[in-house]
């Protein structure tokens, strides 16, 4: 539904990235998010248990300030990968709930704020409840 990865915390093989193509440039926005699913394709992907990297995002980051503009990219990426990976409705419903929320309430505002915890529960909670069965 979301990358799972936090990009500068991602170490691979050199041959693997050439292998997949690398980033899509044409792409715009989540070339990374791309890269991950055409990866994982061919091989296993893990987070590791340990805090390597922290992040510290500023209020006008490059997410946020055009968080908009990737909605419709990163919905093009679910349905491009959608058959190749499990839960792909639930991903495309995330995704399009996504983009009718942020249409309506403004990002990192407070309804914003307030509904991460209920995304969190309804799409990934469930998840991983089901990943542990």
């Amino acid at each position: 539904m979301r990358s799972p990865f936090c990009h500068v915390s991602i170490l691979m093989v050199k041959e693997l990235f050439d292998k997949v193509g690398g980033y899509d440039e044409s792409l715009g926005y989540s070339e990374d998010w791309d890269l991950w699913l055409r990866i994982g394709k061919i091989c296993k992907m893990a987070n590791l248990p340990d805090v390597c990297v922290e992040v510290v995002e500023e209020a006008n980051s490059l997410s946020s300030d055009y968080f908009l503009q990737q909605l419709p990219i990163n919905r093009m990426i679910v349905n491009s990968h959608s058959k190749d990976y499990p839960r792909k409705y639930r991903s495309i419903v995330y995704h399009s709930l996504i983009n009718v929320f942020f249409k309506i309430f403004p990002i990192d505002g407070y309804v914003h704020r307030s509904m991460q915890g209920v995304f969190f529960r309804v799409f990934m909670l469930s998840r991983i409840e089901s990943d542990q069965l």
